[in-house]
């Protein structure tokens, strides 16, 4: 694939907003998210290799740090809510996970982490303005004593009980093929025929 491809694919959906129509958050509002990242992965389209694109979404679901079961961060079958996202995008989603950010997303030589920070304060203040009862987003990463760490809005990373209350705002990979646009709005498609009634 030529570099000026993909640069030219960074420099027009890093950073975008993106919508998942089907599906509503903690506070009632329609899911949104925004991409992070684009980058080249081994296998042909046809243009050359695929290109996937890194998606942060807004405040999913909410509840306490998933620590059992929980496998490289992914909390796909943390509730009703992540299932029910699942069930509806998960077969355009790479790897088949809704995974929980990590801290280290944040440190990046070409302003990645600053674009991450604000993608998580904007997900906190968002949940918050809409009636959510907290303001705190869960990262992939334990601490000590019974914790794990959190996002604050206003305050930044710091250990929380696992046992309180945070937001899950997962990360996913897809295929940017799988992405829609209608009138200049991004979406994730759903999965083939799950609203054969909705245009």
């Amino acid at each position: 694939m030529e570099d000026n491809r993909i640069a030219a694919l960074r420099r027009n959906m890093v950073g975008c907003s993106i919508s998942f129509p089907y599906i509503k958050d903690i506070a009632g509002c329609p899911v949104k998210g925004r991409i992070l990242s684009v980058s080249p992965e081994p296998g042909p389209d046809e243009n050359g290799d695929a290109v996937t694109a890194e998606i942060m979404l807004s405040s999913l679901t909410a509840g306490p740090w998933p620590e059992t079961g929980i496998n490289d961060g992914d909390v796909s079958d943390y509730d009703d809510k992540t299932r029910e996202f699942f069930f509806i995008y998960g077969k355009n989603i790479k790897d088949r996970k809704l995974t929980l950010p990590k801290r280290s997303f944040r440190i990046d030589e070409g302003g990645f982490g600053a674009l991450w920070l604000q993608t998580v304060a904007d997900s906190a203040v968002t949940a918050k303005h809409h009636g959510a009862a907290f303001s705190e987003i869960w990262l992939q990463e334990a601490s000590d004593n019974g914790k794990a760490l959190a996002f604050i809005s206003g305050e930044g990373i710091s250990p929380v009980n696992i046992h309180d209350s945070a937001i899950i705002a997962p990360v996913i990979t897809v295929d940017i093929k799988n992405l829609g646009n209608d009138n200049g709005e991004l979406y994730l498609k759903e999965n083939m025929n799950l609203f054969p009634d909705i245009a």
